[in-house]
């Protein structure tokens, strides 16, 4: 009879931390958008008359589910009225909506709410997305990035979308099932 191979605890120790460099590369892929910052995003579960929270540093957006995005307080470069290019989550430019609001309104100026489609086909689980909108006329140039105040910060910054395929819950399950079928490969192999 062939003798079992014990597992020691340098191996284990080295199993475990591959496991863990893994999990936390797949976790740590973001895209990255080169574009001017301005306006700060909103966005609501469908359907609407859902509440808009803002979008801080990243909001979590479920892969298969719809949206309602709404960017406030656009830049002064943009007027009420005029026409803008949307393109959230690298769907394309085909998107285009109206300034609505007033300096002073409580909104500032803003497009919006949009639909918005969080498509398992086009997105990447653990990827990060902006919200990105660009004058249709071509004034003001490039484009722009909606921003999300950080909390407790004045100052814009952050504002993406983190697409997950699902809540906190299932990923912490799958994290906990890989290092459970370690400690019970580690087990039925010691001598």
């Amino acid at each position: 009879m062939k003798a079992r191979r014990r597992v020691g605890k340098r191996e284990l120790a080295s199993s475990i931390f591959l496991i863990s460099i893994i999990c936390i590369s797949l976790t740590s892929i973001i895209a990255i958008a080169h574009a001017k910052k301005g306006g700060i995003a909103y966005v609501a579960p469908f359907p609407p008359g859902t509440e808009f929270s803002e979008v801080g540093k990243e909001a979590l957006v479920v892969l298969g589910e719809w949206y309602n995005v709404e960017v406030r307080f656009l830049p002064c470069d943009f007027t009420v009225g005029e026409d803008v290019k949307v393109n959230i989550a690298e769907d394309g430019w085909t998107r285009t909506v109206q300034v609505q609001g007033s300096e002073t309104g409580p909104k500032g100026k803003y497009i919006g709410p949009m639909l918005w489609y969080c498509d398992p086909e086009l997105l990447e689980y653990c990827n990060t997305y902006t919200i990105k909108y660009k004058a249709k006329d071509g004034s003001p140039t490039g484009d722009y990035v909606a921003q999300g105040a950080i909390q407790g910060e004045t100052v814009p910054g952050g504002g993406h979308l983190h697409a997950i395929p699902e809540y906190a819950f299932g990923t912490a399950m799958a994290i906990l099932s890989l290092f459970s079928g370690l400690g019970v490969y580690s087990k039925f192999f010691k001598k």
